[in-house]
């Protein structure tokens, strides 16, 4: 399994270390049967992953099969900055201080790294992180606006200003929906 393994990573099949000569008897039936006596670069593969097929018949009458591809990484989804933004952009931590502070590092995050995907991000803050006690929530509809609101909370919580709320739905039902 290992040496199948840095065979597919490295593309290069690994020589037969014991085989010198093909039995007579069988070389008819082996007519496009090639076995590397020395190492070989993998043949190109236009549209797809390097496989190996490992095969491993036990003495008392184990059988296992096992097929290893190489690892293609896609490619990062980049996006224009003025794509529509799904989100939400879910953050949270334990105190105030550190939401403000993880705000922040999120901006200079989406500063820095203008082609990636706001909807892998907000996917990341949804399902992979955390979730604390304090938690903030960000959408917008293109990145200039989202960092323009994760700025303004990064201000507001300087200065101490109230953070207001914007829920739909008819007036009478705002304050089920805010939990008020």
């Amino acid at each position: 399994m290992l040496k199948a393994s840095l065979a597919v990573q490295n593309a290069i099949i690994p020589p037969n270390l014991l085989f010198n000569t093909l039995n007579p008897s069988i070389k008819p039936f082996y007519d496009r049967l090639q076995v590397p006596n020395t190492a070989i670069p993998w043949p190109k593969v236009s549209d797809g992953p390097r496989r190996v097929s490992l095969n491993s018949f036990g003495f008392g009458g184990t059988n296992v099969h096992a097929v290893v591809e190489n690892y293609q990484p896609d490619e990062p989804r980049t996006e224009m900055a003025s794509q529509k933004f799904v989100g939400p952009l879910v953050i949270s931590a334990e105190t105030e201080s550190s939401l403000a502070t993880t705000v922040g590092k999120y901006a200079d995050f989406m500063r820095s790294n203008p082609d990636v995907s706001l909807e892998d991000v907000a996917f990341v803050t949804q399902t992979r992180r955390s979730v604390f006690s304090l938690r903030a929530f960000f959408s917008g509809e293109n990145r200039d606006k989202l960092l323009e609101f994760l700025d303004s909370a990064v201000q507001t919580s300087k200065t101490g200003a109230e953070i207001g709320i914007q829920a739909p739905g008819s007036s009478s039902e705002q304050p089920a929906i805010l939990g008020i």
